[in-house]
């Protein structure tokens, strides 16, 4: 059968169209196929948490007792929370970063200690630090005291501790806090007593405090106690030195 020149193009161009067609469909599900992998791919990268870091502990008074508390991490301008209740222990995942944290006693607690605050610390990701609080107790001396009209109540210190916030070194983002109850200078030195120093995860404590006003060197006297990083060692006399921007704390 013999085709005229019409229907030969007429017969073309109709193939022309129809694999056209089939093209045209074939890209359009290659292109709806790249859509949804970029949609799926932009929802997996959406869900994917930044890598935290882990701070645990708990709040201890003098003797080691724990105190029931709520901890409060602040990074970043957000805050985190979490309770210590009979397990005497608190978890915290923090983002990467300097967090300041504090402990604040509850349970009819905070009558007996103040807010324990500590010195800034740096969380990196993927690594866990142990990071122990020991507020202040309120009581000075005594713990009632009777009077004609009957019981009074505990004797607070008043004012209550003072704070000294001062930067390790130049080149850390991080700082260290001394509190104190009474303070007294004589020539370059101060005397601090009933005192709390901490920096990064570690917290000094002391009866009395004898600092260098450069703050190279901390000598320390009385009821001693260091906690670096959850382990805890007893003494009566030791240093702390500023050793290129890191504080080094010996006990003896």
């Amino acid at each position: 059968m013999g085709f005229s020149q019409g229907q030969m193009q007429s017969l073309f161009e109709k193939r022309v169209f129809e694999v056209g067609g089939t093209a045209m469909k074939f890209l359009g599900g290659v292109v709806m196929a790249v859509v949804l992998l970029a949609t799926i791919a932009q929802a997996q990268k959406s869900t994917v948490l930044s890598p935290t870091g882990r701070v645990t502990g708990s709040v201890y008074d003098r003797n080691l007792a724990y105190i029931p508390s709520k901890v409060v991490a602040e990074c970043n301008g957000k805050k985190f929370e979490a309770e210590i209740g009979a397990n005497a222990y608190y978890s915290l995942d923090l983002p990467p970063g300097i967090c300041r944290m504090s402990a604040l006693p509850r349970d009819g607690y905070g009558q007996w200690f103040y807010k324990a605050t500590r010195a800034s610390i740096e969380i990196k990701p993927d690594e866990e630090q142990k990071l122990n609080f020991y507020p202040t107790i309120r009581i000075v001396s005594v713990a009632l005291v009777v009077t004609k009209n009957g019981l009074r109540s505990p004797a607070t210190m008043n004012p209550p501790q003072a704070d000294i916030a001062f930067s390790i070194s130049q080149k850390s983002r991080a700082d260290a806090l001394l509190q104190f109850a009474e303070r007294s200078i004589e020539g370059t030195f101060s005397t601090y007593t009933k005192c709390i120093l901490t920096f990064g995860n570690t917290t000094v404590i002391a009866d009395t405090m004898l600092v260098d006003l450069n703050f190279s060197t901390f000598k320390l006297t009385g009821h001693l106690i260091v906690d670096a990083n959850g382990k805890i060692t007893k003494g009566t006399k030791g240093t702390v030195k500023n050793i290129d921007g890191n504080l080094v704390v010996s006990v003896r």
